[in-house]
C-alpha cells in the first residue's frame, strides 16, 4: 500500500475510494428507507381504509362518497331526495333507504381501490392520461371555483374534502374505471385476440344451453316448404286450431307434465330427451334451434330480444333450472316446456351459434371485471374510523366531479 507524510513525518493510508462511495450510498438508502418507511407510517395512520399499498384518508373518501350520494340519487329516480325524511323511507325488504345508502358507499369505495389496484398492477399512467387528469381537474376548478383553490376549500368544506383529495380521488376513480380496458381490452378485445379461453370459459359457465317446446292451444304459425308465411306487412301468418287440435295438444300438455312428474318423482314413468325431441318435432319442426338449443345468459343481448319476444317467465325459468332438469310456463301463445342440457365447450367460437354471442366479449370483459371486484372487495382494509363519515347528513357531489371518473 502507498504511504503519504501524515504532517509529522509518519505516514498514513490513503482512504479507499470505493468503500466511500459504498458508505455514501448505504447511509443515502439507510436514510431514503427511513423516510419511506415514516410515509408509509403516515399514510397507514391517517387512512381509513386501504388496498394492495393504496391508502385513503378521511378526505378522499368523503370525496368519493359524497360523489357517489349524487349518482345514487339519480339511479333512485325522481322521487328520491337528499333528506332525513327520504333516507328513513324503507323499501321492499324493510331495509331503509339510508341503509342501502351506507351498504353501497362502502361497496363503491371498495371497488374503487380494487379497481385503482388492479390498473397499478397492469400499468402505470401514461404521460397523456396524466394529462387528461391535470386539464380536467384544473377545469373543474376554473369553472366551479373562479380557479381558485382557496375558495374550492372552502365550498367543498362541508363536503368534508379539499381540492388535493379531489385530485387524489378522481385519479383513483378514473384509473378504477379504465382498469376493465386495461385487464381485457375495449369491448374485450384482449380476450377475443385468443389465448384467454380459461377467463372466456369462465363467463360462459354462466350460460344456460336449454332446448324449447312451444305448443301453442289456441293458433298455429302457417307453414309452408319449412318456412314461415308472412303477411304483407311481414307479420307471421297464423290460423286457428280446431278443437280437435286443442283436444290433442292438451293431452300432449298433461303426458308431459306427468313424465316429468314421474323423472322428478323417480316413477316408472318418466321423461325422456328422446321423447322430448319428438314432441318438438311434433310441434316446432321450424325451430332452427330445436337441436342445439338455445343459449341464455343474464348479460346477453339476445337473452334480452328473447325476454321480451317470447316472455321473461322463460328466461328466468331457463336461467334457473340445473342440467338435465325439466320446466314449464305459460305464455301468451300456450306453454313452453324446458330442458336444460349440457353447454357445448367453446359453444361461443362456433359460427353455427353466433346469434347467441353477438356480444360474448364485452359481456365477458364486464363480468369477469366485476367477478374480480367482488372477489377482492372483502379484503379491503376499512378502518373504523372510515365510519365516522355520515354519509347520510353529507351533502352530496354534483359540482366538483371529472365526468368519467364517477
Amino acid at each position: 500500500m502507498k504511504k503519504q507524510l501524515d504532517g509529522r513525518g509518519g505516514t498514513k493510508a490513503r482512504p479507499n475510494l470505493l468503500l466511500i462511495i459504498i458508505a455514501i450510498v448505504l447511509s443515502l438508502l439507510l436514510i431514503f428507507g427511513i423516510v419511506l418507511g415514516t410515509v408509509l407510517i403516515v399514510r397507514e395512520v391517517t387512512s381509513v381504509a386501504s388496498f394492495g399499498g393504496i391508502y385513503i384518508d378521511e378526505g378522499v373518501a368523503s370525496y368519493l362518497a359524497a360523489s357517489f350520494k349524487y349518482s345514487y340519487l339519480v339511479a333512485l329516480g325522481e322521487d328520491a331526495f337528499d333528506g332525513e325524511l327520504f333516507w328513513q323511507q324503507e323499501m321492499d325488504d324493510g331495509v331503509t333507504y339510508g341503509e342501502m345508502l351506507e351498504k353501497e358507499t362502502e361497496s363503491y369505495i371498495r371497488g374503487i381501490l380494487v379497481g385503482a389496484y388492479l390498473y397499478n398492477m397492469t400499468k402505470s399512467l401514461s404521460a397523456s392520461e396524466r394529462e387528461y387528469l391535470e386539464t380536467n381537474t384544473r377545469e373543474v376548478l376554473e369553472y366551479q371555483a373562479k380557479g381558485d383553490i382557496g375558495y374550492f376549500n372552502s365550498v367543498s368544506a362541508e363536503m368534508g374534502f379539499d381540492y388535493d383529495d379531489f385530485c387524489v380521488g378522481t385519479e383513483l376513480a378514473y384509473k378504477a374505471v379504465a382498469a376493465k380496458n386495461v385487464l381485457y381490452g375495449v369491448g374485450g378485445s384482449e380476450l377475443k385476440s385468443g389465448g384467454y379461453f380459461g377467463d372466456c370459459n369462465t363467463y360462459f359457465d354462466t350460460f344456460s344451453r336449454v332446448r324449447m317446446l312451444f305448443i301453442r292451444t289456441e293458433n298455429d304459425f302457417i307453414i309452408e316448404d319449412g318456412e314461415f308465411v308472412r303477411d304483407s306487412l311481414g307479420q307471421y301468418k297464423t290460423y286457428k286450431l280446431t278443437d280437435s287440435e286443442k283436444a290433442q295438444r292438451q293431452a300432449d300438455i298433461e303426458e308431459i307434465r306427468s313424465l316429468i312428474y314421474g323423472l322428478e318423482n323417480d316413477l316408472d314413468s318418466q321423461i325422456s330427451t328422446y321423447y322430448f325431441s319428438s314432441m318438438i318435432e311434433k310441434y316446432n319442426s321450424y325451430d332452427d334451434y330445436k337441436e342445439s338449443g338455445y343459449y341464455f345468459s343474464n348479460m346477453s343481448e339476445y337473452t334480452a330480444g328473447f325476454a321480451t319476444e317470447v316472455g321473461r317467465a322463460a328466461v328466468d325459468s331457463a336461467l334457473g333450472l340445473k342440467e338435465d332438469e325439466y320446466a314449464e310456463v305459460e305464455y301468451d301463445d300456450g306453454i313452453i316446456f324446458i330442458y336444460r342440457m349440457e353447454n357445448d365447450p367453446f359453444a361461443y367460437l362456433n359460427p353455427d351459434y353466433e346469434v347467441f354471442f353477438t356480444d360474448f366479449y364485452p359481456d365477458a370483459a364486464a363480468y369477469l371485471f366485476a367477478k374480480a371486484l367482488t372477489d377482492s372487495s372483502p379484503m379491503v382494509k376499512v378502518k373504523e374510523s372510515y365510519y365516522s363519515i355520515d354519509v347520510i347528513s353529507l351533502p352530496y357531489n354534483s359540482q366538483f366531479v371529472v365526468r368519467g371518473t364517477a
